[in-house]
């Protein structure tokens, strides 16, 4: 359960914010930051989220599928 409720957020928080898309090659994907949410490492999971809201409405599609 937990799993699927940290990409809700993250996505909730990220059109909330209109958060504007970060270029496309600046660090890892949104794909494997989404799997990091995921993480067993607190601090790992923080570095996700905070790297996702970065990447902005870009992230939703690969939060959409990890949901």
């Amino acid at each position: 359960m937990m799993r699927t409720g940290i990409p809700a957020l993250v996505m909730t928080a990220l059109l909330a914010c209109g958060a504007a898309p970060t270029p496309a090659g600046a660090g890892e994907g949104p794909a494997a930051l989404a799997r990091q949410l995921g993480d067993a490492s607190f601090k790992q999971r923080e570095a996700a989220l905070r790297r996702l809201v970065k990447v902005g409405q870009a992230a939703l599609p690969a939060l959409r599928k990890g949901a």
